[in-house]
């Protein structure tokens, strides 16, 4: 992983996995994000969207990528 995809206080636009979970982030205009959750497992699928303020998306990623989830597409 990239020195600069470990910022604090930063949020990416891109999706991060783990283990069949996958999580979007997608930037928008009015500074929110949008985030879409998806989950493959014993061929049952899911997901999830929802919108959340900037702050609480940096938490979120931050949390994901110190918990070792890798960035996808």
């Amino acid at each position: 992983m990239s020195l600069s995809l470990r910022m604090s206080g930063v949020v990416f636009s891109g999706t991060w996995e783990s283990e069949g979970h996958k999580v979007s982030f997608l930037i928008l205009e009015d500074n929110t994000v949008q985030i879409t959750e998806s989950m493959m497992r014993d061929k049952k699928n899911w997901s999830n969207t929802k919108r959340i303020e900037i702050d609480e998306a940096i938490k979120r990623q931050d949390k994901l990528i110190n918990m070792g989830y890798t960035r996808g597409n």
